[in-house]
Formats: structure tokens, sequence, C-alpha cells
């Protein structure tokens, strides 16, 4: 499992990376905020297995998940460009424009958020859903529930795995792991 977050963390630091390169300054702003999530979750997986330090401690605080979410959308806008997906952040069903201030665990829901992302961007690429046209990429909050949900229009799942794509090391992905979505 660490060694699937590593790759999986240190794959996407290094896209943020080269995305440094050509962005805007706000843009500049929110990879490095994203990188920053990055290395401390990084971090906390590391120290999870390392016997000669305390273990990894996964803190709540208090922040805005709206700017979470949208950094997080944001610091895959090269990938989603170069894919040709649309994508959009929601609050309570209309584009977000207000913060929603959550005591939450920062790092574990940027690590969710990551790998759901990351799953839809590679299953769009593989075909849409019938009936539709173009690739897309929904972040929806729900204020009351305080739930982020991820929907695309890819193929989605074969029911007949519905219950298999949560188990370690079960994938359908040519070179896929299975962790992503057990971790």
């Amino acid at each position: 499992i660490v060694i699937h977050e590593l790759s999986r963390l240190t794959e996407r630091t290094s896209e943020l990376l080269t995305e440094l390169k050509s962005g805007s300054e706000k843009e500049v702003v929110q990879v490095v905020d994203n990188l920053r999530s990055q290395m401390i979750s990084t971090n906390k997986r590391i120290r999870t297995v390392d016997s000669m330090s305390p273990s990894g401690r996964n803190r709540k605080e208090f922040y805005d998940l709206v700017s979470q979410v949208s950094g997080i959308a944001s610091g895959f806008s090269n990938r989603f460009k170069r894919h040709d997906i649309e994508w959009v952040v929601n609050l309570d069903g209309v584009k977000a424009a207000e913060p929603l201030k959550v005591f939450m665990v920062k790092g574990l829901i940027a690590q969710t958020l990551e790998n759901l992302v990351s799953n839809s961007v590679y299953w769009v690429q593989q075909g849409l859903k019938a009936g539709e046209d173009n690739r897309q990429i929904v972040f929806d909050i729900d204020s009351r529930a305080l739930t982020v949900s991820i929907t695309d229009n890819g193929p989605g799942v074969d029911p007949r795995y519905s219950k298999e794509i949560f188990k370690p090391y079960f994938t359908l992905r040519r070179k896929g792991k299975g962790l992503g979505l057990y971790i």
C-alpha cells in the first residue's frame, strides 16, 4: 500500500512540477499548495511504516473544502486539456463560488480525490457512455452531507465487478496495481 501511494504521489508530483513551468502566478500558487499537501501525505505514509519514528498522525483541521477540491482539479488542468476533458466543481448543485469551511483530515481527502480523479481521467479516455460526446468530470460538494462526489461520463464499472474493485490487487487497468480504490 505504501509503495503504491509513494509511486502515485511521486508520479503526480513530477507532473505538477512540469506544470509549474508554464503556469500563471495564480496557477503556480495552486500547484505549490497541491505539492505541499502531497508531501505532507507522503511523509505521513512513510512514518506509519517507519519503526524508528512516531506514527504518522492524521489530524483534523479547519479549512475550505471548495478551495481544496478546486485546487486539486486545477492541478489536473493540463492533463484535462491534453485529453479534451471538461470539468466543473459544484457546491450544492451549482458552480462553486462560495467557500465551505470543514473540519476534516485534509491530507486524506487530497489522497482520496487524487486517486479518484486519476481513475476518472484514465477511464474517460477509454470510452464514453452511450449517447455522450464530450469527456466530462464533475466534482460535487454537498454542504449538508459533507460529501465530495466525483463523477465522469466514462464507460462505468461493469456490475459484475462492483464489489471486486474495492479489493486489494484487483484491477482492470493494463498497468494498474489494484490498490487505489482499496486504499
